[in-house]
């Protein structure tokens, strides 16, 4: 990501990911002319991101509490949340909210290896912590790896992180 100061404030361009990902030489390379107008499409979808990313996040609430107040349904909700996340942190990576997508993948792994060894309240309690530090990356407009705020919820996600290792091991 780019950050670049003028009189106004700070400007940051979104990271470009697609010149990273095609073949610009030797076989089956893509031209400079479909590149720029790929780019230029994900610039102005960049707009965009937030307004669907604040609705996944709607989305991704209720389903938590659907999860807190239907117990019989918990896999299903479970599953339902990891699909929202996974869509979240990848269009997070790329917009340019790697925050976004470092919080989506713990919280996607931790969804993934969930067993029976972790209260069901503690698994309650540390879904919901990322909600919140994702909620926060949106609301914030938290662009980059969101330097020293960024730093401490990923510390703060570690801290939970330990917690649940340590009541494995109980």
């Amino acid at each position: 990501m780019n950050n670049r100061k003028n009189g106004n404030g700070i400007f940051s361009s979104v990271p470009n990911p697609i010149r990273k990902r095609v073949k610009t030489t030797g076989s089956g390379v893509v031209s400079a002319d479909v590149l720029k107008r790929a780019e230029n499409v994900i610039i102005k979808l960049a707009d965009d991101y937030l307004d669907w990313a604040k609705s996944d996040l709607i989305r991704l609430q209720y389903t938590y509490e659907q999860l807190i107040e239907n117990v019989d349904n918990r896999q299903e909700n479970l599953d339902l949340m990891y699909t929202l996340v996974h869509d979240m942190k990848g269009q997070g990576g790329t917009f340019g909210y790697t925050l976004m997508t470092r919080v989506g993948d713990q919280l996607c792994r931790f969804i993934d290896h969930l067993d029976d060894t972790v209260s069901i309240s503690l698994q309650d309690e540390t879904i919901q912590i990322h909600i919140d530090a994702m909620r926060m990356v949106l609301t914030s407009k938290i662009r980059g790896d969101g330097g020293d705020l960024g730093k401490q919820v990923l510390k703060g996600i570690e801290a939970v992180q330990k917690k649940i290792r340590r009541e494995k091991n109980k």
